[in-house]
């Protein structure tokens, strides 16, 4: 296990993550960790990102990470090989979704990589941009569309802070000359703000031409203004899910902003996708009758981390034997090949980034 010694969140102040451990392991002071929760749990790899905040000193349980990496430099030697699959799971994220629902949903090496390479073709990305990311690393703004996305391309990405901050944003992208820059509708808000209120200069964003918005809808007069005094004027919208890897649709850079406003876009390459009708999930919905959206392909997850119920009331095989990821959303298609989605049938308040459920 691998954790930090601090939380950061917006906002707030460092959250210690001690106290968590301590509840994880019986005795932190001993030399062998011993947990009676976690059984399997033989390590515990520790990165300090508190500042001298939290003295780790007294816990031999812990493992710091400067002490891998200094063992790691000191031995040279290749790893041994391991037979890998391109099938196999390479990172767990917990999610709810619109649910207030937390399940964690297995995403393998082949759904992410792929997911994240044609994101980056729908941006048109080279090695030549510089894509601001402030969405956090453990969602998958962060770790795929962030992360994954320029790696396949050769481009460069900046994480301005562990949890947002909207003037480190700007001031990254200024600095570091981006050409890309991420974020959800209330992140965009918050950074024009700063522009508009005089306390981040209106200079430095002339590189930018494209980013990625996410999370929610995109109001007319928003895209507008980003297009006006951020110059993202090829900013792509994405939908999708967690368990989809997570994006299942994507504006292109050059689609319309009626279309970028209105739709999510066309589905990604190698991507299916239906409308059922949600009391009869065999039954396909004409073309502009809002129904449950499903999608197929190899973006889907693997399961439910631990929970086989909720992963068989999720993914469901057709009569052909396909299987389809049903997403609580109300969703149609349209003529063209641009899809249209709303949000889940669920209560959910957005404040601040965050999810709130009633």
């Amino acid at each position: 296990m691998i954790v930090s010694t601090e939380s950061n969140l917006p906002r707030k102040e460092p959250r210690s993550n001690i106290p968590i451990l301590q509840h994880l392991v019986q005795d932190l002071h001993k030399s062998k960790l011993e947990s009676a929760l976690v059984p399997s749990l033989k390590h515990i790899i520790i990165v300090d990102n508190s500042s001298g905040r939290v003295d780790i000193s007294e816990y031999r349980s812990l493992t710091k990470f400067s002490s891998v990496t200094s063992a790691a430099k000191a031995d040279e030697a290749a790893l041994p090989y391991r037979d890998l699959s391109p099938h196999d799971v390479v990172n767990i994220q917990f999610t709810s979704g619109t649910t207030a629902m937390p399940k964690a949903a297995c995403l393998t090496h082949r759904s992410v990589l792929n997911n994240g390479s044609q994101i980056g073709d729908r941006m048109r990305l080279t090695p030549e941009d510089i894509v601001c990311c402030p969405p956090p690393l453990f969602h998958c703004f962060g770790s795929v569309l962030g992360y994954m996305a320029t790696a396949t391309h050769g481009s460069a990405v900046v994480f301005p802070t562990e949890s947002f901050n909207a003037r480190a944003a700007l001031t990254a992208v200024q600095e570091e000359r981006c050409t890309a820059l991420y974020g959800v509708p209330t992140m965009f808000i918050e950074e024009l703000t700063l522009i508009d209120d005089g306390e981040v200069p209106n200079e430095g964003f002339g590189h930018l031409r494209t980013g990625i918005a996410a999370g929610s809808s995109v109001p007319a007069a928003l895209m507008q203004r980003l297009h006006k005094v951020l110059n993202l004027t090829e900013l792509t919208i994405c939908y999708g899910m967690t368990e989809t890897s997570p994006v299942s649709a994507m504006t292109t850079t050059d689609d319309p902003i009626d279309k970028r406003i209105n739709t999510v876009g066309r589905l990604m390459p190698h991507v299916e996708a239906k409308i059922v009708n949600p009391a009869d999930r065999s039954q396909i919905l004409p073309v502009g009758v809002p129904g449950e959206l499903a999608v197929s392909g190899y973006l889907l997850m693997k399961e439910y981390w631990g929970d086989p119920q909720r992963t068989a009331e999720s993914m469901i095989a057709d009569e052909k034997g396909k299987v389809w990821m049903h997403v609580c959303s109300f969703s149609s298609n349209r003529p063209n090949p641009s899809h249209r989605s709303q949000l889940a049938n669920n209560d959910i308040l957005v404040r601040r980034r965050s999810d709130h459920f009633p």
